[in-house]
C-alpha cells in the first residue's frame, strides 16, 4: 500500500498522500488491525514514542483516541459538580436519509456516508435533544478524541466573548497587547484580522514543502527533548517571534495556525488565564460536562490553541448547542449573545474567496469559524481528518462528528459531508 503521511510531534496537523487503494474504515479499524492489543501488544503493533510515524494512516486511527498517551497534556476541567445528562430522543430514521454527493453521483445514504469519511463518532442534537449518536473506530461514549482544528473555533469563541464584554479590543495592534511581537510580522497586524486569519505573515503550512516554516514551527513547539545540535526557538511565545511579514494585513484570507497560537496568547495576556484554564471557567465547568478535555502542550506547557484538544463527544455537541443558543444555557446566560452573533456576521468574502475554498463557495471566516452563507445560515468549526462541529440556526441542528479519514483536508470528505448535512437537516425539519 504506498501511502505516506507527514507526521507532526505536536499535532499541528499532516498532509496524507494518498493512493487510491487505502484500506475503507472496517478494514483499517484500530480493533480489526489490533493496534495496541495485548499486555503487552506484539511489537508490530505498537504506537508509541519515540516512534515518529504515530499519527500516520492507519496508526492514526488508534492515535486520535490516545494522544495523551503519546504527548504531554494540559486539563480542561469540568469541575466537581455532576454531569447535566442530554435529553435523548433516538430517530432511527436519520440512517436512512440520502443526498446526493457534491459533484454529482449516486445517491448514498446518511448511514453509508459514516463509512465512507472514517467516521469514529457522531451526534446530531435537535431542538436540544439528542436524536443521533454513533460510535465506531478507536471511540466509544467513555473516551475523548483530537478535536484537531476545531480547537481553533473554541479559541476564537472564546476571544469574541472577550471582545463582546469589553476585555479585548478587536481593533488594538498585537504588538501593543503583545510587546514581544511587535517586532515581527504580526506586530501592526490588528486583532480583529488574526481573528480572521486575514494577516499577512511569511509562514507556509505546505506539508509537502521541506522548506515550509510550518517545520520550523513542529521543532519549536515539541514538547520532547530537542536534538543536541537544535539551535532553534523552543516553545510557541518564541518561535511566533520569530516570524516575519508579507504582503498587507487584511486582503485575503490565509489559513495558518500560527494565528491562533498568537491569538491564545493574547487571550492569556489579556486575562491571566491560560487558553486551557480559561475554557474549562467559562465553558466547561458551567455546560455539566461530562469529561474533562485536555490540549497538548509545548515544553513549558503552553496549550496548542490551534489543534491540541481532545474532549468528548458530547461535550462538544454541548459546546455547539451553546453556541446555537447564543450562550444561554439551562435560563443562565454563559456569555453575550453578541460574540455569536458576531461570528455568524461572518468575515469578508472577498477576502475568503482569495483561498479558493472550491467546496465552501460564497463562504468567510470569521473569529476562527467557517461561515457557510448558505440559506440555513450554516456555520462550522472545522479540523483535519474529518472533525467538525456543524451548527444550523434554520433548523435548529447540530451535528459533532470525529473522524480519522486517512487524508488530512477537508475537501476530502466535503463532498460526502456537507450535502449530508443539509439532507438530515431538511428531513429534522420536515419530521416537526
Amino acid at each position: 500500500m504506498a501511502v505516506g503521511l507527514v507526521a507532526c510531534g505536536t499535532l499541528l496537523g499532516a498532509v496524507a498522500l494518498a493512493a487510491d487503494d487505502l484500506p475503507d474504515a472496517a478494514a483499517s479499524d484500530p480493533r480489526t488491525l489490533g493496534w495496541m492489543q495485548g499486555f503487552p501488544p506484539p511489537p508490530e503493533r505498537i504506537i508509541g514514542q519515540p516512534d515518529a510515524d504515530y499519527f500516520g494512516f492507519p496508526k492514526l486511527r488508534w492515535t486520535v483516541c490516545h494522544f495523551r498517551e503519546l504527548l504531554p497534556t494540559r486539563r480542561v476541567s469540568r469541575g466537581l459538580g455532576a454531569p447535566i445528562p442530554l435529553v435523548t430522543d433516538l430517530d432511527p430514521g436519520i440512517d436512512a436519509v440520502t443526498f446526493t454527493p457534491l459533484g454529482g453521483g449516486e445517491p448514498m445514504t446518511w448511514e453509508a456516508a459514516l463509512e465512507v469519511n472514517y467516521t469514529d463518532g457522531l451526534v446530531i442534537l435537535h431542538r436540544g435533544r439528542l436524536v443521533y449518536e454513533h460510535y465506531a473506530g478507536c471511540l466509544d461514549e467513555t473516551g475523548v478524541h483530537g478535536a484537531m482544528s476545531v480547537t481553533k473555533s473554541l479559541t476564537g469563541l472564546l476571544a469574541e466573548i472577550l471582545v463582546a464584554e469589553g476585555a479585548l479590543d478587536e481593533d488594538a495592534r498585537v504588538g501593543e497587547l503583545l510587546p514581544e511581537l511587535a517586532e515581527s510580522g504580526f506586530g501592526d497586524a490588528t486583532v480583529r484580522q488574526v481573528m480572521e486569519m486575514t494577516t499577512g505573515l511569511a509562514f507556509s503550512e505546505d506539508y509537502a514543502d521541506p522548506e515550509a516554516e510550518i517545520w520550523a514551527y513542529n521543532a519549536a513547539a515539541s514538547p520532547l527533548p530537542k536534538p543536541a545540535d537544535y539551535q532553534g526557538p523552543r516553545t510557541y511565545y518564541e518561535f511566533l517571534a520569530t516570524v516575519r511579514p508579507e504582503g498587507a494585513h487584511g486582503e485575503a484570507f490565509g489559513y495558518r495556525t500560527i494565528n491562533t497560537d498568537a491569538l491564545g496568547w493574547i487571550i492569556a495576556r489579556t486575562t491571566g488565564q491560560s487558553v486551557s484554564d480559561l475554557l474549562s471557567e467559562r465553558i466547561w465547568q458551567r455546560l455539566g460536562a461530562e469529561q474533562s478535555a485536555y490540549f497538548t502542550v509545548d515544553s513549558i506547557g503552553t496549550p496548542f490553541a490551534g489543534g491540541g484538544l481532545s474532549a468528548g463527544l458530547r461535550d462538544l455537541a454541548r459546546v455547539g448547542q451553546l453556541v446555537l443558543d447564543e450562550g444561554e444555557f439551562q435560563g443562565q446566560r454563559l456569555f453575550p449573545a453578541e460574540a455569536v452573533q458576531r461570528i455568524r456576521r461572518g468575515g469578508d468574502p472577498a477576502a475568503f474567496a482569495r483561498a479558493g475554498y472550491a467546496n465552501l463557495p460564497g463562504g468567510s471566516y470569521r473569529g476562527m469559524w467557517w461561515l457557510l452563507h448558505n440559506a440555513h445560515g450554516a456555520f462550522a468549526a472545522r479540523g483535519v481528518h474529518g472533525q467538525t462541529i456543524y451548527i444550523d440556526p434554520t433548523a435548529e441542528m447540530v451535528i459533532v462528528r470525529f473522524a480519522s479519514h486517512p487524508v488530512a483536508a477537508n475537501a476530502a470528505n466535503d463532498s460526502t459531508s456537507l450535502p449530508a448535512y443539509q439532507a438530515v437537516a431538511k428531513y429534522l425539519m420536515g419530521r416537526d
